[in-house]
């Protein structure tokens, strides 16, 4: 429900009307998790590329400069080179949690719609 009504007495027709707007978020939600999903789709090789391109960048350049990296050298250095692009992965996956919670909060508030209506509905229904 889009509020916090305590123990106010609802009718069908309310609850179909909170059931129609919650589909509506629902369908919302589930269109930023694509778009979400999509960015994460992105950032995700980009990261993988950039840090496998600077990675090799950095070994060759230290070859032809003589030097000798230690193995944490090199994950440093290649950690620095590629922040951006890890940065921008971190984001994406934060933004996918997200919006995946979103979903979910949308799927469990229309359920509780939905048991809501039941009872409602038997309400207004009346002894048998």
């Amino acid at each position: 429900m889009t509020d916090r009504r305590q123990y106010e007495a609802l009718t069908p027709v309310q609850i179909e009307s909170e059931l129609r707007a919650k589909y509506h978020e629902l369908d919302d939600a589930q269109q930023m998790l694509n778009l979400a999903r999509a960015q994460y789709d992105t950032a995700k090789p980009t990261h993988v590329g950039a840090h496998a391109k600077a990675r090799t960048q950095i070994k060759m350049d230290a070859r032809i400069k003589g030097d000798k990296l230690t193995v944490q050298d090199l994950d440093d250095l290649t950690v620095i080179a590629t922040l951006d692009e890890y940065q921008a992965l971190i984001v994406a996956e934060g933004m996918v949690a997200a919006a995946k919670g979103n979903v979910t909060k949308c799927l469990a508030q229309i359920d509780i719609l939905r048991s809501l209506g039941a009872s409602v509905r038997e309400a207004y229904r009346g002894p048998h």
